[in-house]
């Protein structure tokens, strides 16, 4: 069980951190539109 808490854990941090990542670039594209 806890190492599947963990890999659950770990793919929303990644999840997270792709669209943290990608907010950005979203609005820096959007801006100099």
């Amino acid at each position: 069980m806890t190492g599947e808490f963990a890999a659950v854990l770990r793919d929303s941090i990644e999840t997270t951190a792709r669209s943290l990542r990608a907010a950005p670039l979203a609005t820096v594209s959007a801006n100099r539109g």
